[in-house]
């Protein structure tokens, strides 16, 4: 997903997991990684993450493996003249 104005672009690389780890383990992996963002630089993003739970009224905490994880990587990039983000 991209969006944008005035030159720049917010965009949100999103991915699912299945996972036998915590959440917060996940989310330090990929904070710590040096992914390559679309203008080049690494490292310049943020992380989160949504979990699935399939059990009504399930709950996931930091130290629980939820089975599934979305993750969402967003960040900004100076899309300069590239018309996807003017």
């Amino acid at each position: 997903m991209r969006g944008g104005d005035s030159g720049d672009c917010w965009y949100t690389i999103r991915f699912t997991l299945d996972v036998d780890l915590p959440v917060e383990q996940v989310l330090n992996h990929y904070r710590q990684a040096k992914i390559e963002d679309p203008d080049g630089q690494r490292g310049d993003y943020e992380v989160s993450a949504w979990a699935l739970v399939d059990e009504p009224g399930g709950e996931t905490t930091e130290d629980s493996a939820p089975g599934t994880l979305i993750i969402d990587l967003n960040g900004t990039l100076n899309g300069g003249l590239d018309p996807r983000c003017l």
